[in-house]
């Protein structure tokens, strides 16, 4: 009986009853564990001595370098993809306007002051069947050839209005009054006003918004927001009932906008012909043509407040570069001999090419070799 109860505890004392732990046969460690000094408790250590779990300082050091290179990387894919898309918005909706325009022109809304030619006349207006807008320097020889004109008594007359509120009031009124019809921003201001710097889009929003409307209503919302500065509403009125809000046939005009926030520019090219008869040069045919500057809004915003009148284009010119055009210039252009960069012209004629018409605070110039000028 004594033995039976001593064997008992002796089995007990094995099983953790605080008696030492056997090993395998030789008297090591069981199951490769060492005792800690002071207790019972065992801890497992690899070969070196090291906890399996532990990194060394360079260890560290290179994940960290690897994780940076893995952030820098995505931020850059990240870059490229978002300006893909923002340039493959512009180009969708350069498209979408060049449907616009070519419905106004099949419909030549305003042909009776852009697009008549007179019996005595070889040409005809240099807007033909687009959209109208402002010219820069309207006093030069590429402008005075796209000046329209219009029946006054019978005779032809050149007009050159100083605002494109007065080209509005007297496309929709035959008068240039402007109470009634028009209410745009800065129409009152100086004709070198910031607030001038998108009467070019305001033009091509406003024409194809009142003669185009089908084709402007697939322009996406997105792309339609108010111009700078101050982002103020502009009105027209075909009905010339009023431009106060709630007047009866009232518009509400919006500029049009590419995939990075900025507005596009709108202007033609013109091929130039010498006429020997007359002595004066003429446009012979014409292409719409929208542009993107290519650069983010706090960009172009950047270049806003630097910006100090039509004698400051440079500002613009920084980043042409990044510039793209819903269709190129065509071919021939015409020589740098035969346009200056303000748009004179040799009197005495030429062979003639083509030429970009420049509207006012088009950073733009004639030839592409006077960009940004």
């Amino acid at each position: 009986m004594r033995l039976a109860l001593r064997e008992m505890s002796v089995a007990r004392e094995g099983f953790g009853g605080g008696g030492p732990v056997r090993g395998p046969v030789g008297g090591g460690p069981a199951s490769g564990r060492s005792r800690c000094s002071g207790g019972d408790r065992t801890a497992w250590r690899p070969a070196g001595g090291r906890s399996p779990t532990a990194f060394t300082l360079v260890e560290l050091l290179v994940v960290i370098v690897v994780v940076g290179l893995l952030i820098a990387g995505l931020v850059t894919i990240t870059g490229h993809v978002a300006s893909s898309q923002k340039r493959a918005a512009t180009k969708v909706l350069f498209q979408i306007l060049q449907q616009a325009t070519d419905e106004f022109a099949a419909t030549d809304p305003l042909r009776h002051y852009y697009n008549t030619r007179q019996p005595s006349e070889r040409k005809t207006p240099g807007f033909g069947s687009y959209p109208p807008y402002q010219l820069a320097n309207p006093n030069n020889a590429v402008a005075t050839a796209v000046h329209d004109k219009y029946l006054s008594g019978g005779n032809p007359v050149a007009f050159n209005p100083a605002t494109l509120a007065q080209r509005v009031a007297r496309d929709l009124s035959g008068s240039t009054n402007t109470a009634g019809w028009v209410d745009l921003v800065g129409q009152a201001d100086g004709a070198n006003s910031k607030s001038h710097l998108d009467d070019d889009n305001r033009a091509l929003s406003l024409y194809l918004r009142l003669y185009a409307p089908g084709a402007f209503a697939r322009i996406p919302q997105e792309r339609l927001l108010r111009l700078p500065p101050g982002n103020q509403a502009d009105f027209v009125n075909p009905r010339g009932s009023g431009t106060a809000p709630g007047s009866v046939g009232l518009v509400d005009v919006f500029g049009i906008y590419d995939g990075w926030g900025v507005p596009i520019d709108y202007f033609l090219y013109a091929k130039m012909e010498w006429d020997a008869l007359s002595g004066l040069w003429f446009v012979s045919d014409r292409q719409p043509v929208f542009m993107s500057r290519g650069i983010s809004r706090e960009v172009y915003d950047a270049q806003l407040a630097r910006y100090n009148g039509p004698a400051d284009m440079s500002v613009f010119g920084e980043t042409m570069g990044n510039w793209i055009f819903s269709v190129p210039m065509p071919s021939p252009a015409i020589p740098a001999s035969e346009v200056t960069n303000t748009g004179g012209m040799p009197l005495s004629g030429g062979p003639g090419g083509w030429v970009r018409v420049r509207g006012a605070f088009d950073p733009v110039g004639y030839l592409p070799a006077y960009d940004g000028q």
